[in-house]
């Protein structure tokens, strides 16, 4: 509200978090009622399809005060999606006795619910409205919050909002994006969460977890090669490594002596042989694989999954690929599969047929006397891969 030069006159203050929808709706319902019983409303006006939205048009409705609603007339028509949006623009609806619709077609929606014509305004929509104005608006960028991401390259801002979302869906959500980012790398990817922590804080919280084991640091961000290595002494954080990095920024983290990883996948020629200065000041390999092994296409059918489970091995990250980073004293992080699309199945678990080909390269590699304490594998469900490679 800042920004548009506003202050709240009252704050009812219930948000709490992973609260649910019933006692969100018990807190809001008596502190409006209150409020209302305190002063006198010629009208009550609530924007959007919350559930503050469905509190206000109810009160309004049991003490006979004219709701506006505002951003009326969206629908799926799909109770569950959005959930419980859906649910509370439509009683909204039934409720508010002037409508401002965003669009054309949401005044169309309104009108096919017998929703009368006069009380119908497109008044358009209040984000855009929202960002134009504010577009407009004199504005420092090296002296906002804003300032620590890099605006050299296009920015690209993502947002992720929905209660349904909440769990697996959002889970896969972020995988897409990670996937995204990876693929158009040129593009600076930002996600405000609402709950953003520092990278300070990011250590305070790793170092009160003894056992929480190899740090990957994966810092977009470019020149912050000082400020990194000084907070990682700071709080003796000394089990890390840095990857994934612009070149420019990679010889930034070598000078500085700050431990890091090449990455090394089947569209890239062996490190060793290509970058070999860089290789050299490098401490490990990062060995990626960014499409189905089958096909070069994602995601797997369950054809293609056939196929797959009948081949021995299907990784290109094998036993020589392991061994001729090995051979340079190098550590290696294995990305395991389901980090990428192709790899997240859940029915056919493709990251599973990956994990068998390499728990038989390990099993060779410790009998050629090969440290395996230099391998590491990242994954998104350590306690399985722990309890596999047992």
């Amino acid at each position: 509200m800042s920004y548009f030069n506003l202050a709240s006159d009252i704050d009812i203050d219930v948000m709490q978090p992973d609260q649910t929808l019933a006692s969100l709706q018990a807190k809001i319902m008596p502190a409006l009622q209150e409020i209302i019983d305190r002063n006198k409303y010629n009208a009550i006006i609530a924007q959007g399809d919350t559930m503050t939205v469905f509190c206000a048009a109810t009160i309004a409705f049991y003490n006979k005060i004219p709701f506006f609603h505002v951003e009326a007339g969206l629908r799926s028509y799909n109770l569950e999606h959005p959930f419980p949006e859906e649910m509370i623009r439509q009683c909204a609806s039934r409720m508010a006795a002037l409508h401002f619709a965003p669009t054309k077609q949401s005044r169309q929606n309104l009108l096919k619910e017998n929703i009368p014509e006069n009380g119908i305004h497109v008044t358009g929509n209040t984000v855009v409205d929202a960002l134009q104005y504010l577009s407009n608006q004199p504005f420092n960028w090296n002296e906002s919050p804003l300032k620590m991401i890099d605006d050299r390259k296009p920015i690209v801002l993502v947002t992720i909002h929905r209660r349904e979302n909440h769990g697996m869906r959002l889970n896969d959500i972020l995988k897409a994006v990670k996937d995204l980012a990876t693929k158009f790398s040129n593009n600076n990817f930002n996600m405000p969460i609402g709950d953003e922590i520092t990278f300070e804080k990011l250590l305070q919280i790793y170092k009160e977890y003894p056992q929480a084991g190899t740090l990957a640091l994966n810092v977009k961000a470019d020149g912050l090669q000082n400020d990194v290595k000084n907070l990682l002494h700071k709080y003796n954080v000394t089990d890390y490594f840095m990857f994934d990095m612009s070149v420019p920024d990679h010889i930034g983290y070598i000078a500085q002596n700050v431990k890091n990883y090449i990455r090394h996948s089947e569209f890239e020629q062996s490190p060793t042989t290509s970058n070999p200065a860089m290789y050299k000041k490098t401490d490990g390999v990062w060995l990626d694989q960014f499409v189905n092994p089958a096909t070069g296409i994602c995601p797997y059918t369950k054809a293609v999954m056939e196929e797959f489970k009948s081949q021995k091995g299907y990784s290109w990250i094998s036993e020589n690929v392991m061994e001729s980073h090995l051979q340079q004293g190098k550590n290696l992080a294995l990305v395991s599969p389901e980090l990428h699309i192709w790899g997240r199945d859940l029915d056919t678990k493709p990251y599973q047929i990956i994990w068998q080909q390499w728990q038989e390269i390990f099993k060779n590699l410790a009998g050629k006397g090969y440290n395996l304490e230099k391998i590491q594998l990242c994954t998104d469900f350590p306690e399985q891969a722990m309890e596999y490679f047992a």
